[in-house]
């Protein structure tokens, strides 16, 4: 799992795993964060793509 803070206020998580131990698929989160106050943010992110080998899936919605 991967988590970074690309710029200001973008906000990425990766996930890679294995399906069956050898299918290779990872879920990427891209989401803009907010500050509250001097302690605390909110992250709102994108629907989900996820990818299994050459296919790229989009599903669901926004996530807070």
């Amino acid at each position: 799992m991967i988590q970074s803070v690309i710029s200001p206020d973008v906000v990425l998580n990766v996930v890679r795993f294995a399906l069956l131990g050898f299918i290779g698929g990872e879920v990427n989160l891209k989401g803009k964060l907010t500050p509250l106050d001097d302690k605390m943010i909110q992250v709102d992110f994108q629907p989900p793509d996820l990818q299994i080998d050459p296919f790229k899936f989009t599903y669901g919605g926004m996530s807070l």
